[in-house]
């Protein structure tokens, strides 16, 4: 009935139509009705003009004195009619009007539910992340709800009101509009009244609300946000009560939602709060997934469920006491008795003391809350909690839709969701965010609306109004919103959410922690090959059903005909028992979820096999003779030459042998023209520092000449990608400097910071810099260290060229567009992707810089501290690289007659020149301490 109302016009005769009264009787009924007819103008209808009250007006203080301007999003074409229609309504209603402010903040539109006629509607948004990051903070004191709630007494009614449209009823100061501005194709407006998403639009609501009731928030009213709350213990009094604030609010020029109120309740929620005519009683849904939990009956479940109330057993005495009828079920061949007294009454004991004082809590609003989330690949949980004690907990299924969603969107929606959820707690104050997918802190923090799903945006914008401060925990320490997030279908409580297919269960013990997920199916998705996998299933066209061993590894084809007959069914049963197993299939999406259910009927109840969907399958090589001659093949004419790991990395991708990295090893090594063209990597020891590390493309750019006896190039690298650009130098005068810079900058754009050498640090290049907002580091005189990044790679293509030479002789701008090239594409050690990739966003930067930075922070805390906990993932990155170079020892002969004699200290005709002479015979003698000594041949 109220969504009808809200969905037309609704004359003034009719108003009493528009509330619910049912559960009245006829003397409050009549009471109602009558204070409706007194205060008819009170309640705003669609088609009025909204006011605005006249106690307060919102105010938007910077940090800084210029403009803030972001660029407009691209949003789908087909909504812009909607977004032009809105702007009108908008115009009309006198909440925006035309502007010609120099800020800017992007405006995007986000689909609502839809409503009960099966109308899809949308709402504009405006992203004011921007102008929030440099908005001082308005610290209004939120209401200490403990002590109001102790007000609430016996009382026998209770009233809630909600404003209509409440953030539009208050004004922005008219000299702060400007900075609201947003932009649309139609046109560029600004806010006449306060917008959502505002960093300070809360504290200006509450600050309202409590001026203009402050006659009664002590005595008959509770307020909270856009919560009103009026308790009273009896009809008259209530009444009165309700007479007085309605001319409170008269008087202040405010309306009330006609559909959004509830009158003379005898029951009511309230911020988290059961309130009843016999006092507060707790909210069932905080406990009830926890209560509802059936027995675990694996080692699995067992494992899962102790990892959850172990979190708080610092809360509960003796609770390894109390764990060990169901711990010691854990140990090796220990077979689990579901029927053991004990190990029963364990687990309801650990259930109760976790749904119950001291573990449980009422929340205190004078504390910060914490609220931790997690998603697996069926179901989300969250536990909201204050200083480790849980004050409630949440968890739902995920809808057949929502289960497509790749591993980012699924631990967003967790947090969206488990935010909404839990909005009477945190809404309006600080809190903080706790999730164990690192790349949303980046997501949050940088967040610019390019390169995302318009779902995420929609997100982001939703999550704009809130105050929090994410962080990242570790995987094994989101122990109780996992939990919640595993629970099977039949445990868990749905709220709000459809329930997933029967044939989907076995999905909810595993969550999934990576970006590698199939985006149309539940299986998990690699980029490997399958090849790789012990077992693997390869789907033919028409080949029969069979087993064979490919390099000791079972391959069992199945033909798309005889998909769903017994005959294939039969062989999976008989070869397939445990394990990881590899799919590879040119199946329809149709065909594969055939398949996936026949898998899902087969496997369900046997956790030791798991199924991974592969996305190539690479040629199998099993002859070592034509091995070799793919990786010569390769070496010589795709990757230029380039190094064993760089040759694996590529080739992995276009054959398969069990030995691959093996024979590239050998081949490269005997590789003549590597010999003959490549430096020897084996420097003096140094000490070398850390330099800082950007966070994506264009942050700072390395830069230096390269020169050489018939031609200079200027040589920029980016720091994050290592995407190296190339360009012909004429001569190297500042002013071509500048030229070569400006070039640069049309190809790239906006870069944030160079970094140069002391040959740039001309007057022409600073003015040209400092004029472009651009900043920029002169590096000390004669130090390399500083421009290392630039430095390393005048080495490589110095080294490119040289081999590149050794084959074929080129003009030097010829061979150096090719070494550039091969250098672009080949994998590089500090980034496990190729420069290209990373340059061209086909690599995500976000997970780039966050595996870096993890590893650097890793790196020093091992230093520092000697904590193992801080070294979880393999060495990688830049301090790989440091280190790798501090601990290379002096170079070494092998103890063979005939050795290459590198003549690196002996002057070349040219840097292009070979680098090695004939070889040499050269003796070797083994003495004290194994080492062997090199005597030069006499002769």
């Amino acid at each position: 009935m109220y969504n009808a109302c809200a969905l037309q016009p609704v004359n003034r005769e009719d108003i009493r139509d528009c509330f619910n009264l049912a559960h009245l009787n006829d003397e409050e009924r009549r009471a109602v009705e009558t204070l409706f007819a007194e205060f008819d103008d009170l309640f705003f209808q669609e088609g009025d003009v909204l006011s605005a009250t006249n106690q307060i007006s919102h105010e938007i203080i910077t940090t800084v004195d210029r403009p803030l301007y972001s660029k407009i999003y691209r949003y789908p074409q087909i909504h812009e009619k909607e977004i032009n229609r809105q702007i009108k309504e908008m115009l009309e209603q006198n909440i925006i009007k035309k502007s010609n402010s120099p800020y800017n903040s992007p405006l995007w539109i986000v689909e609502k539910k839809l409503d009960n006629s099966g109308s899809r509607k949308f709402r504009i948004v405006i992203d004011y992340r921007k102008l929030n990051e440099f908005t001082v903070d308005d610290r209004f004191p939120v209401p200490n709800l403990n002590s109001l709630l102790d007000k609430l007494g016996r009382s026998q009614y209770f009233t809630t009101l909600d404003l209509a449209k409440g953030f539009h009823q208050i004004l922005v100061r008219e000299e702060d509009r400007p900075k609201t501005a947003f932009s649309t194709p139609s046109g560029h407006y600004e806010f006449v009244r306060m917008p959502f998403g505002l960093k300070n639009a809360p504290s200006t609501f509450q600050r309202l609300m409590n001026e203009v009731l402050k006659d009664h928030i002590n005595d008959n009213c509770v307020v909270y946000m856009d919560d009103i709350l009026i308790f009273s213990t009896s009809l008259q009094e209530h009444m009165t009560t309700l007479r007085k604030i309605f001319r409170t609010l008269k008087e202040a020029n405010l309306k009330i939602q006609v559909d959004k109120c509830d009158f003379l309740k005898k029951e009511t929620q309230f911020l988290g709060h059961i309130l009843t005519t016999h006092g507060i009683k707790p909210n069932s849904d905080k406990v009830n997934i926890i209560q509802n939990l059936k027995l675990p009956k694996t080692a699995k479940q067992i494992k899962s469920f102790l990892g959850m109330t172990g979190f708080y057993r610092k809360f509960v005495r003796d609770y390894a006491k109390i764990a060990f009828p169901m711990s010691r079920y854990l140990k090796k061949n220990e077979t689990i008795n579901t029927d053991d007294p004990s190990y029963i009454a364990a687990f309801e004991k650990l259930k109760t003391l976790v749904t119950n004082s001291p573990v449980l809590r009422y929340p205190n609003f004078s504390k910060k809350f914490t609220v931790t989330t997690d998603a697996s690949n069926f179901a989300v949980g969250a536990v909201l909690s204050q200083e480790s004690h849980p004050i409630a907990y949440a968890s739902r299924t995920l809808n057949q839709h929502e289960c497509n969603y790749s591993t980012i969107e699924k631990e967003l929606l967790a947090i969206v969701w488990a935010v909404k959820y839990f909005r009477p707690y945190v809404y309006g104050r600080e809190f903080d965010l706790e999730s164990d997918h690192q790349p949303l802190k980046w997501l949050m923090a940088k967040y610019t609306g390019k390169d995302i799903s318009p779902r995420l945006q929609r997100w982001l914008i939703n999550l704009g109004e809130y105050n929090f401060h994410i962080e990242y925990i570790k995987g094994k320490n989101n122990n109780i919103a996992d939990f919640l997030s595993r629970i099977k279908e039949d445990e868990i409580n749905l709220m709000e959410a459809e329930s997933t297919d029967e044939e989907d269960n076995k999905s909810l013990t595993e969550t999934v922690h990576s970006n590698e997920e199939d985006q149309g199916f539940n299986m998990s998705i690699l980029e490997t090959a399958v090849n790789r996998f012990k077992t693997q299933i390869i789907f033919t066209e028409k080949k029969p059903n069979t087993m064979v061993q490919v390099f000791g590894r079972k391959r069992i084809y199945i033909s798309k005909e005889d998909l769903e007959n017994n005959q294939a069914v039969n062989l999976l049963r008989r070869e397939i028992t445990a394990g990881k197993i590899g799919v590879f299939s040119h199946l329809s999406d149709h065909e594969f979820y055939q398949f996936q259910k026949i898998l899902t009927k087969e496997y369900t109840s046997n956790p030791k096999v798991r199924f991974v969907k592969c996305t190539r399958f690479v040629t199998d090589i099993e002859s070592e003779d034509e091995l070799h001659t793919q990786i010569a093949l390769f070496h010589k004419n795709e990757s230029g030459h380039c190094g064993i790991v760089a040759t694996y990395q590529k080739l992995k991708l276009k054959i398969y042998h069990p030995n691959l990295k093996t024979h590239i090893h050998r081949i490269i090594n005997n590789c003549d023209v590597c010999s003959g063209g490549k430096y020897d990597r084996k420097p003096i020891k140094n000490n070398f520092h850390l330099t800082e590390t950007p966070k994506t493309c264009n942050e700072i750019i390395h830069v230096d000449t390269y020169v050489n006896s018939k031609q200079s190039f200027t040589i920029f690298i980016d720091k994050f990608s290592k995407h190296a650009t190339c360009l012909p130098l004429t001569d190297r005068n500042s002013i071509t400097i500048v030229e070569h810079i400006q070039q640069f900058l049309s190809i790239k754009g906006k870069v944030q910071k160079f970094v140069f050498d002391n040959e740039f640090n001309s007057l022409n290049v600073r003015e040209f810099l400092e004029k472009e907002g651009i900043e920029y580091h002169s590096t000390k005189p004669n130090s390399h260290t500083g421009n290392s990044d630039v430095e390393r790679l005048n080495n490589t293509l110095t080294e490119k060229i040289r081999t590149l030479n050794i084959e074929e002789k080129r003009p030097i701008i010829e061979q150096m567009a090719r070494a550039v090239y091969f250098y672009n594409n080949t994998h590089h050690t500090t980034t496990k992707s190729t420069p290209f990739e990373v340059q061209n966003h086909k690599v995500d930067h976000k997970e780039l810089y966050d595996r870096m930075t993890a590893q650097k922070a890793g790196k020093i805390a091992k230093l520092n501290n000697n904590r193992e906990t801080y070294i979880e993932t393999r060495t990688e990155g830049f301090i790989k690289n440091y280190k790798n170079l501090r601990h290379k020892e002096e170079p070494k002969f092998r103890k063979t007659k005939l050795q290459n004699i590198h003549t690196t200290n002996i002057k070349r005709p040219t840097k292009f020149s070979d680098n090695v002479d004939t070889p040499h015979h050269v003796p070797i003698t083994n003495t004290v301490d194994g080492n062997d000594q090199h005597n030069p041949d006499p002769g």
